[in-house]
């Protein structure tokens, strides 16, 4: 089957058609069986997978389990050449401006529903002269191919390898071993990032090193989950036992919504550490003996009150006075869940005051130190009134306490924002250190706004090691100006996003946009004219855009880096350097006076001789100057 959709790249694929509606052997009409088929999807196309590869080696053609796709690779294929033939919509847009000048129309001029019609007449006719045999050119596609392969420097050869065949064939306990093994980095990785799972993916990671093995038939895939329950999974660096247990499919309501229960599987590495965690968390909020009390919380509410102008007195301030007086009089581990925008930094500070207040006896004074998951987190709370220097991401403070390079001890404070982000390993990690130096920590954050990168959730974590006592929640906002934008965005984090996005596209606060990626681009870059133009000498007013992609970023920033030349701010490109982003791919990346660029690292600098920190990993720094000695740039 062909799909024309992307020209000039290969688009040969097959599919297998399933019918939904069956005679059973008794004579009955059944269909398929949905809601067992739910969680299986992956699992399905991946044993499909093995089955290609098998038949593929069955005919001479070496084919391994690919790291990056996880599904079957030709190794015959140099990957250069498999991302040469990638180009997907970024060169099917080039071939479809081609096709609408051809039509003697002006792509820019035309309406997104306008464009959509052509688009779709355009690959009916694109369709019909593939199908005899040719293009509009009149070159097949075999041979454009051909010709790009071979202006790339590589020229096709059979991948067929006739001695392949002659091979011994694997026994089946050497087939299922090497399944078992390449199955086993699949499965790490879903765990690196997730505590607990459905059954499917250990299913699913069983098929995929079947790609690695050849099948037989489905049942190789029970065969590679019973090891993997026998003999244990890869996980954090060591083999460890896989933990299979009952887990009823509950509705919102908490009744059972689905016709049969689901299985979940974690690892025992996963509950040794979600078990020790508890045990620590729950030995350290009972320690009270570093609580301050509410006198000295009332002073140093009056002091950042007449300094900072701060108001505690509002309905919303009397809501952060609540969680002070929580956080400042709990254990040596304290928690609070503060929704986004409700003012963390703000109610931090009385607390980061008090610690750091001069003590009856000198040096018996806190030492606080601030830390989140990324750099550019944990360096705002500086806000919060907590020095600088003292602000470091989370894994730094593991490491430099490790180190020796901080003294942590009984009169220090650990902040920890941005709670729900930390996996259990980190938090364990800091639990630890604790219990050995006996430091306090405050942890603020919302287990709903995001979910940690590595696997667990903090959040809950202490909520169950505090044997289900309340931890205090600042549900109000005072970012949204209005009292309908604090309710839409509440309804996000109520798991309710299709009300919440009814509601922005009804203020006017979120845009459906006719046409496809190129409109959407655009329209984002006007509406971040558009709000630049209107909030123009209004005090701290910042904007941020944010994308799924780096790719759909560089094209929005490209975008909007043409605004900023039109109004002149940007001046002519000086020079194209190759930039790599953090997932690998590389890309040309112009350069000019007005420019602002973004840090991926901590980033030292020198300025008139002395040295510095230019920024951190997430930090926009502005070119101001460029040589050939390098750049001069400017930071906050």
């Amino acid at each position: 089957m062909h799909n024309p959709k992307v020209a000039a790249d290969m688009q040969l694929h097959t599919h297998v058609a399933t019918p939904n509606v069956v005679f059973a052997h008794d004579g009955s009409v059944g269909s398929m069986d949905m809601l067992a088929l739910h969680d299986r999807v992956h699992e399905v196309g991946a044993y499909y997978q093995a089955h290609l590869a098998t038949n593929l080696r069955a005919h001479g053609i070496d084919v391994v389990l690919d790291d990056k796709t996880e599904a079957a690779r030709l190794t015959a294929v140099p990957e250069a050449v498999s991302d040469l033939f990638s180009k997907r919509s970024r060169d099917g847009e080039i071939e479809a401006r081609k096709m609408v000048a051809a039509m003697g129309l002006d792509w820019d001029a035309l309406h997104p529903l306008e464009l959509a019609g052509i688009m779709t007449r355009g690959t009916k006719s694109v369709r019909q002269g593939k199908a005899a045999g040719g293009t509009e050119t009149g070159v097949s596609d075999l041979a454009a191919w051909q010709a790009q392969a071979k202006a790339a420097g590589y020229e096709h050869r059979s991948v067929i390898d006739p001695g392949a065949k002659t091979r011994l064939s694997p026994t089946e306990r050497e087939r299922l071993l090497t399944a078992y093994q390449a199955a086993l980095p699949v499965l790490d990785r879903q765990f690196t990032s997730r505590a607990t799972m459905l059954a499917s993916v250990a299913r699913t990671a069983a098929a995929r090193g079947l790609i690695a093995s050849g099948v037989e038939d489905a049942r190789d895939i029970d065969r590679i989950t019973a090891a993997m329950r026998e003999h244990g999974v890869r996980h954090g660096g060591q083999v460890v036992p896989l933990v299979w247990a009952d887990a009823a499919t509950l509705s919102e309501d908490g009744k059972e919504a689905g016709r049969r229960g689901r299985v979940k599987i974690t690892t025992a590495l996963h509950l040794e550490q979600e078990g020790e965690a508890m045990t620590l968390a729950a030995r350290a909020a009972a320690d009270t003996s570093s609580a301050l009390t509410l006198g000295q919380i009332d002073r140093a509410v009056r002091d950042v009150t007449a300094r900072d102008g701060l108001d505690f007195t509002s309905e919303h301030g009397l809501a952060q006075r609540r969680i002070i007086d929580a956080l400042g009089t709990s254990g040596r581990l304290a928690v609070a869940v503060g929704v986004a925008g409700a003012g963390k930094s703000t109610l931090l500070r009385p607390l980061v005051e008090a610690w750091t207040a001069p003590a009856e006896r000198e040096g018996d004074e806190s030492t606080v130190y601030g830390t989140a998951l990324a750099t550019r987190q944990a360096v705002a709370l500086a806000d919060a009134g907590i020095a600088p220097r003292n602000t470091m991401p989370m894994a730094g403070l593991l490491r430099r306490a490790a180190d020796g390079k901080l003294d942590l001890n009984e009169r220090s404070v650990v902040v920890v924002d941005e709670l729900g982000q930390i996996g259990t390993a980190q938090m364990l990690g800091l639990l630890r250190l604790q219990a050995e130096r006996g430091f306090s920590i405050v942890g603020i954050g919302d287990d709903r706004q995001g979910q940690a990168i590595e696997a667990g959730s903090t959040i809950h974590l202490v909520q169950k090691a505090l044997g289900g006592k309340a931890v205090p929640e600042l549900a109000s906002t005072v970012r949204q100006l209005r009292e309908r934008d604090r309710a839409t965005s509440l309804l996000f984090r109520e798991g309710k996003a299709a009300a919440g996005i009814d509601r922005m596209r009804e203020d006017g606060h979120a845009v459906l946009v006719q046409g496809g990626r190129r409109q959407a681009v655009e329209a984002t870059a006007d509406l971040w004219e558009e709000r630049q133009e209107a909030n123009v000498g209004r005090a701290g007013y910042t904007l941020t855009v944010s994308a799924p992609t780096n790719d759909d970023a560089r094209a929005i920033g490209a975008a909007i880096r043409e605004r900023r030349r039109e109004a002149g701010q940007v001046g002519p490109d000086q020079v194209v350097i190759r930039a790599t982003d953090q997932a690998g791919a590389r890309y040309e990346l112009p350069l000019a006076a007005g420019d602002r660029v973004r840090l991926f690292a901590r980033t030292p600098a020198s300025f008139s001789g002395k040295g510095g920190n230019l920024g951190n990993n997430g930090s926009v720094v502005e070119v101001e100057r460029i040589e050939d000695a390098g750049l001069q740039l400017r930071n906050t």
